[in-house]
């Protein structure tokens, strides 16, 4: 009798086991979902850096500036349109 009360406390605590794997396993996909439904961030606000003139014509962000005209970037963005003269 001893022994059928062992056998069925292992098959219980397996039990058990599982169900906190299982358990474990809806967290994680809760956490996931919840972590893709964050907004992401919004790369058409204007970005926190420096003001530049333009020398010509430029498309960025989906907005047209014409020279003389200035647009605010941040310096990993202006860097290429430093190097070509596109802005000072």
């Amino acid at each position: 009798m001893a022994k059928k009360d062992e056998t069925k406390q292992a098959k219980q605590a397996e039990l058990t086991q599982a169900e906190i794997e299982q358990a474990k396993a809806e967290a994680d996909k809760a956490k996931k979902e919840a972590e893709q439904a964050k907004p992401k961030a919004d790369k058409t606000k204007a970005p926190t850096g420096k003001k530049y003139q333009v020398n010509w014509t430029l498309n960025h962000d989906g907005k047209k500036y014409q020279q003389g005209d200035t647009v605010e970037l941040s310096a990993e963005q202006a860097k290429p349109l430093l190097d070509c003269g596109v802005i000072e």
